[in-house]
């Protein structure tokens, strides 16, 4: 007799529970990754957020160093009578530490690139500033300040003290378009380039002194430079005229224009004379804030007017 053994029925719930598991964890699983990515997201902007905040207070620090470098620049050379000689064209000082940065300042020469040939020019002072990794740079030109040698230099009188030479032009008080205060010259009607208001300055101007001189022109037909003078006139003899060609004043817009004069002469002078002059053309033209300023080791270097520029970076 042959026994057999029932055929037991299999057991699949077992492996139903095993899947349900399975299911779940992989399930927490995916939670806890999507969990952690956004906490690392989290983390990422946030030190995203802290490194634009830093660079902008890094741009901001470099922008007020700039500045700073700017104003030391023009209190060292304020009290330093030697400062041409001591300081080389376009070489930028020793870093100075300041707060979370340093900045640097360098001058330049903008008319023959040596500052210390030429006489009384003016200066570019470039200041640099840095804060961690922003830069910034700004420039201003200083110009020669002090004493203001002729009479009515902004024509707020009128033609008061500004004559011609032999009818060679008309002058003319202007109010429609004055570059400042309320009134400008209008130089017309000129027999040829050396036509021109001049103003004497006799007793003010000495031999073998160098003079800066500025001022504001405005062509009426097209660019061109003028010529700033000064002419020495003695009896019986060839008038002896220091001349030097100034920057291209536009027709479009009022121009600060300038140079630099050294006269000499022996014996004295009848009389000497600042003239206002053109290079090639006969074209009427307009001036205003006239300025004659005598170069000595006490004049002061003072920012000149709409010179202010920010710079690339050097």
């Amino acid at each position: 007799m042959i026994w057999t053994t029932p055929q037991l029925p299999r057991l699949r719930e077992p492996r139903r529970r095993c899947r349900r598991r399975g299911a779940i964890y992989a399930v927490m699983l995916g939670i806890a990754i999507l969990v952690s990515l956004i906490g690392l997201s989290a983390v990422a902007v946030g030190r995203v957020n802290m490194r634009v905040a830093n660079v902008g207070g890094n741009g901001s620090d470099a922008e007020l160093l700039a500045l700073s470098a700017i104003e030391h620049a023009a209190a060292t050379i304020g009290t330093d009578t030697a400062w041409r000689s001591r300081y080389g064209n376009d070489v930028e000082t020793a870093p100075v530490t300041l707060g979370r940065g340093s900045f640097t300042w360098k001058l330049v020469d903008e008319t023959d690139g040596s500052l210390t040939t030429g006489g009384l020019q003016p200066v570019r002072v470039w200041g640099i500033g840095r804060s961690g990794e922003a830069r910034r740079c700004y420039s201003v030109q200083l110009a020669p300040g002090g004493t203001n040698l002729p009479t009515n230099p902004g024509m707020e009188q009128g033609l008061t003290a500004y004559e011609v030479q032999n009818a060679d032009c008309v002058l003319e008080s202007w109010t429609d378009q004055p570059r400042n205060g309320a009134k400008y010259l209008l130089v017309k009607s000129r027999l040829d380039r050396t036509g021109g208001p001049q103003q004497n300055l006799t007793g003010k101007i000495v031999s073998g002194n160098s003079y800066y001189v500025e001022l504001w022109a405005k062509m009426t037909s097209a660019s061109e430079e003028p010529w700033l003078c000064f002419v020495i006139k003695k009896a019986g003899q060839a008038d002896t005229v220091y001349k030097v060609r100034a920057q291209p004043a536009k027709s479009t817009d009022w121009t600060r224009v300038y140079g630099t004069l050294t006269p000499s002469w022996s014996g004295t002078p009848d009389s000497v004379y600042l003239r206002i002059e053109t290079n090639s053309t006969a074209q009427d033209f307009k001036i205003d804030d006239l300025k004659v300023v005598e170069g000595t080791a006490s004049t002061p270097m003072v920012p000149a007017l709409d010179s202010w520029r920010q710079e690339p970076l050097p």
